[in-house]
């Protein structure tokens, strides 16, 4: 039918027909009923929508009439000689032409219709509306979102560009869990054709990174290490308030994300970096904690005015980037001077007693000794790295006439809980007495001393001494 309506219009004898009325009614995608005209001017083979979609390709381009929206939807043909009215209402499509009929069949429309098929098929949700904001056309993709948003057309429409965009408008759909599409909009036919992109992963995941840079934020905020990371820039990208009060670095100045050549320069006018002897060397060592800490070597004490000092550590990141750590261990230096001023009193107390003395811990490590102890037992100049009790042990049994007492004091100092001071002699091998005590001490550490005994003097008896019994006699 279409190729004897074609040739007629070929013949030009469309002109009869032309301001002629003509109707199609479908039920369920079939043709129920018709116009004169409409059966005789565009019905003859066309019983089903998809074929009279086919027929009409050539003429309206890609419309759907089984995808309408409910509602009265206009169409005119590419040429603008024919008008087009679709009204659809539960599942039935009314079609009314006017105009002059030009419907010609070509391989045109075979390829437009193609196209058409392949819009189907593409993933993205692409739909059209007409002047009015009303749905004409969609593909699968849209209905399924649709579908999953309640059937609503608003949860897209609602929320969409009304004009042509160049940059994607970013649009959240009410399905169950949310959506979220990248939607861009095409000028068409009087209407807008939108085209969707589902980007409902990366909003996730860029909530969960807003979300992650927050948890971190928080943490840094609670560190007492000043914290400043750059990236392969080398710019400042994150710091946090302990660096503030550490550095006295202003805040806005860091806000404005300076280079690290920047950041460097103004603590050293804020007197918080050690100054070089010369420009040079300044400025070689600023190089040297940039490329150090790209590589996690860098590590130095930076020793202040006011007796301040700080630790500077780099650590390397992921693309090129690196943090730099300040950590201020004035009160750590202090304690440590401190403890160590403490260690030599009492070393020098303990080198002025004349017993021997010896500190070990429960492992059996020695951790203390004095001067008398070392003449002792001939160790004075002995270099050992970590002296254990076996060895101190050794040394005794060397010196001294075999004995169990060492042993004893062995178990002594392995010993756990509570102990009782605890003594025993034992003699030199040149012939000197020599009385060993153990006290136990805080921590399980145990005390040995060691003391020379007094010397055995042998006693003589008078043999002509008087006998009481005699004398007894006697008086």
């Amino acid at each position: 039918m279409s190729r004897k309506w074609t040739t007629a219009v070929e013949e030009d004898q469309a002109s009869e027909f032309r301001d002629l009325s003509a109707s199609l009614l479908y039920k369920d995608g079939k043709l129920a009923d018709h116009t004169v005209e409409g059966w005789d001017r565009l019905a003859g083979s066309i019983d089903t929508l998809p074929d009279l979609q086919e027929y009409l390709t050539s003429a309206f381009g890609s419309i759907l009439l089984d995808r309408l929206a409910d509602g009265e939807h206009h169409f005119k043909s590419n040429d603008q000689k024919t008008n087009l009215i679709a009204v659809s209402y539960a599942g039935c499509l009314r079609l009314d032409f006017s105009g002059a009929f030009d419907f010609s069949s070509s391989n045109e429309s075979d390829t437009d219709h193609s196209e058409v098929d392949l819009a189907l098929l593409v993933p993205q949700p692409i739909w059209q509306i007409g002047p009015d904001g009303a749905l004409i056309w969609s593909n699968a993709a849209y209905q399924d979102v649709r579908q999953k948003a309640g059937g609503d057309d608003a949860a897209f429409l609602s929320n969409l560009p009304r004009t042509p965009n160049d940059r994607p408008t970013r649009c959240r759909v009410s399905t169950d869990p949310e959506s979220w599409f990248d939607v861009t909009a095409k000028a068409l036919q009087g209407g807008l054709t939108y085209f969707a992109t589902d980007v409902t992963a990366l909003v996730h995941a860029e909530k969960e990174r807003q979300g992650f840079v927050q948890t971190l934020g928080k943490t840094f905020a609670d560190l007492s290490i000043g914290l400043a990371i750059f990236d392969k820039q080398r710019t400042l990208q994150t710091f946090n308030p302990a660096l503030l009060e550490m550095t006295k670095l202003p805040f806005a100045f860091l806000s404005e994300k300076p280079r690290i050549e920047a950041v460097l320069d103004r603590l050293r006018e804020l007197q918080m970096i050690p100054e070089p002897k010369d420009y040079d060397g300044w400025r070689e060592k600023y190089s040297a904690v940039e490329d150090r800490a790209r590589r996690g070597t860098f590590c130095e004490n930076w020793a202040l005015p006011g007796d301040q000092t700080f630790r500077v550590s780099g650590r390397p990141h992921p693309d090129g980037a690196f943090a730099l750590l300040f950590e201020d261990i004035t009160s750590e230096l202090a304690l440590t001077r401190r403890f160590r001023a403490e260690i030599e009193t009492a070393q020098c107390v303990m080198d002025t007693l004349g017993d021997a003395l010896a500190v070990f811990s429960q492992a059996g490590t020695l951790v203390l000794n004095n001067r008398a102890y070392d003449d002792l037992w001939g160790v004075k100049d002995a270099v050992v790295a970590l002296r254990e009790f076996p060895s101190e042990m050794a040394i005794w049994q060397k010196n001294t006439v075999a004995s169990p007492i060492w042993i004893q004091l062995r178990d002594f100092i392995r010993e756990s809980g509570q102990r009782k001071p605890w003594f025993a002699d034992a003699l030199l091998i040149d012939g000197r007495p020599l009385r060993c005590h153990a006290a136990p001490l805080e921590g399980g550490m145990t005390l040995a001393r060691f003391e020379f005994g007094a010397a055995v003097k042998p006693v003589i008896r008078k043999l002509t001494a008087p006998d009481p019994a005699i004398l007894a006699r006697q008086g």
